[in-house]
């Protein structure tokens, strides 16, 4: 953290070297999520890197107004979440959640990330389960974005900074996630 506030006021001086170092590890996962969350609407590649090349251009302009009440890379990870929105927003619609009516139980974090999410880690790294991924791909969007966060480690504070929403919130639908997870994995006899 000490590092980040370091390179975060020789970015503000100018050093455009400071801000790649800001940026750098955030890089390859932002630009996936982005390309993921592109995926379902008949965009390109090229699409995907103007929206991150547009959350750097802003990340680095607003830079000034970053509050520090989180870290950087949250911060950058909500900015990129944004501009990825907003491009969705203006140029196409969702498919509606047919999922609103599944109840939530509660369930254990630490298990869920054994069982579901050490595997979702997997294929998305390369390693696939076709059905797991197939389980995966049918969420709807809104509940897609929850597991993805907490397959690159965000734990519900961090995704709720990101997302923009309560944790409650945040935590409900990644409840309800890996709950029609399970259940199509279940259909499938996985």
């Amino acid at each position: 953290m000490e590092e980040e506030q370091e390179l975060i006021e020789k970015a503000l001086d100018g050093d455009g070297a400071a801000f790649q170092k800001l940026i750098e590890p955030s890089s390859v996962h932002l630009k996936n999520w982005i390309k993921l969350k592109l995926r379902s609407s008949i965009l390109s590649n090229l699409d995907a890197e103007d929206i991150l090349q547009e959350s750097y251009i802003k990340a680095y302009k607003q830079l000034s107004k970053f509050g520090r009440r989180s870290s950087f890379k949250s911060w950058l990870w909500t900015i990129a979440y944004n501009r990825t929105m907003d491009y969705l927003r203006r140029s196409t619609r969702s498919p509606l959640d047919d999922y609103e009516d599944v109840k939530i139980e509660n369930i254990d974090v630490d298990f869920v990330d054994r069982t579901i999410i050490d595997p979702l880690r997997d294929i998305m790294s390369g390693e696939t389960s076709k059905i797991l991924r197939l389980c995966y791909e049918r969420l709807p969007q809104k509940l897609k974005d929850t597991v993805y966060l907490r397959i690159h480690n965000r734990n519900f504070r961090e995704m709720s900074e990101i997302i923009r929403l309560p944790e409650n919130t945040i935590r409900s639908r990644y409840q309800k996630a890996i709950k029609l997870i399970r259940v199509c994995c279940a259909k499938h006899d996985m």
